[in-house]
Parts: structure tokens; sequence; C-alpha cells
């Protein structure tokens, strides 16, 4: 991950944005406070069922892989956390 990124993760959460991710865990993820998509039915964002999210806000959400950030409504499978070292 480039450092522009992080800097621009940084300055979101900053102004406090909520920001998510979805992808099997992130180290880089949890030191820059971006929740797992997961967590966005405890923040209010919208409903999981069955392994589904729906949102019923906008939602930002941040593509590590990517390096990419977006925000919208989002209907999405959730991708199951695994431990990370």
């Amino acid at each position: 991950m480039t450092n522009e990124f992080k800097e621009i993760i940084i300055k979101m959460r900053e102004s406090g944005l909520d920001l998510f991710y979805n992808s099997e865990g992130n180290t880089e993820a949890y030191k820059l406070n971006v929740k797992h998509i997961s967590a966005a039915k405890m923040f209010g964002y919208g409903t999981i069922m069955l392994n589904n999210f729906e949102s019923n806000k906008l939602i930002t959400l941040v593509d590590f892989e990517n390096e990419t950030i977006s925000t919208g409504k989002l209907k999405c499978h959730v991708i199951r956390m695994k431990n990370l070292p």
C-alpha cells in the first residue's frame, strides 16, 4: 500500500468518516481503524442476512488491494475474516 493511499485514509478517518472493507482480513486496515464490513450492522449502516450485507444508507468502502475508495449504497456478500498473525 502506498503512503499516499494511507494518508487519504487517515484524513478521511480524522474527518469522522466511518470506513469499511470486505476481505479476509487486513492488518493495515486494523492499524488505520478501517472496520470490516461485518461491523457495519453495529454502526447502523445496514443489515446482514445469510452473510449478505445490504446498506440502508451511504457507506464508504475501502479496497486495499486496488487502492480505491467508493461511497454509495451497497449490496454484497460478506467475506469471512480469517485470523491474522
